[in-house]
């Protein structure tokens, strides 16, 4: 990314779709990625149209380790796809002003991905 600020998630997957157009020319990359924040121990769909926190629990599952039932995977073909989420979820997340920060998050948010 020519952009210095670009934070983690951002430039790790421009990184991975960049690596695999070069490899794979017209082989077409698709993530599915999910976001979801943990707030007064309650879990939010930060990709889901809705603003309620819903009834979401982490689960155990012998295979898959920890999951969210129900919590919403949004594929991806493109980083605009992955970025215009991520700007959709981080503007849901819960702020509030603390007295080291004016706009700190008073969650835990989990970006996470799935190819």
């Amino acid at each position: 990314s020519k952009d210095k600020n670009v934070g983690l998630i951002p430039f790790v997957l421009e990184g991975l779709f960049t690596q695999h157009r070069a490899k794979f020319k017209n082989d077409e990359l698709r993530i599915w990625i999910s976001f979801m924040e943990i707030y007064n121990e309650q879990i939010r769909d930060l990709l889901s149209p809705g603003r309620e926190p819903g009834d979401l629990k982490v689960m155990d599952h012998p295979e898959l380790g920890a999951y969210v039932p129900g919590l919403t995977e949004a594929p991806c073909r493109e980083i605009t796809d992955v970025k215009k989420l991520l700007d959709f979820g981080t503007k849901k997340r819960v702020t509030a002003a603390t007295n080291m920060n004016a706009g700190s998050s008073r969650s835990h948010a989990v970006f996470t991905i799935r190819a």
